[in-house]
């Protein structure tokens, strides 16, 4: 199994409920339009009807609008209500990888210089590979500048500058890999 599996489907609920929200807003705006071209239709149907005598029964075929708009009305909130779930775990692959930058930002400013990795499917797998790269170059610079300094502490005689560059040497020691 994998170390990167959900176990969580509310990583940012505001976020994740307002995107939801966002995408089964429209497709209800649709909903609500799909239903009521389909009743113009039969209404327009029923005054074409009516002008012929012998037509078909119009009391059974307003019974089939009213069975065909239920059923089309139920399709239609079943359809939302599994757009409203596909889209909570489309805004999870985009809140997911975003918690687990900040969390490692987070733990930059207290001195990890620890790689990020998303799960395969996340979105901003780009964002992961540059801050990794940035990273990288960090730690590469952290290491150029100990071996400067530690050069320099071993040729200098001077205590005050001995004590500088040691402090340096110090401060670099904070971040770790």
């Amino acid at each position: 199994m994998s170390p990167f599996r959900r176990r969580v489907l509310f990583i940012n609920r505001p976020f994740q409920i307002r995107f939801a929200i966002y995408v089964c807003s429209w497709l209800f705006v649709l909903s609500i339009i799909y239903p009521m071209l389909v009743s113009q239709l039969y209404e327009w149907f029923f005054r074409y009807l009516a002008g012929d005598p012998n037509g078909p029964m119009i009391a059974a075929l307003q019974k089939s609008r009213h069975d065909m708009l239920f059923w089309l009305t139920l399709m239609q909130v079943c359809f939302m209500l599994m757009t409203f779930l596909m889209s909570l775990f489309m805004s999870h692959r985009i809140a997911g990888p975003l918690y687990k930058l900040s969390k490692t930002l987070n733990q930059f400013r207290n001195g990890s210089l620890a790689r990020v990795g998303f799960r395969k499917n996340d979105y901003f797998q780009e964002v992961a590979g540059d801050y990794n790269l940035m990273i990288d170059s960090v730690a590469d610079q952290i290491d150029a500048s100990k071996v400067h300094l530690e050069r320099a502490l071993a040729s200098t005689e001077n205590e005050t500058t001995r004590k500088e560059i040691d402090g340096a040497l110090k401060a670099l020691g904070y971040f770790k890999r």
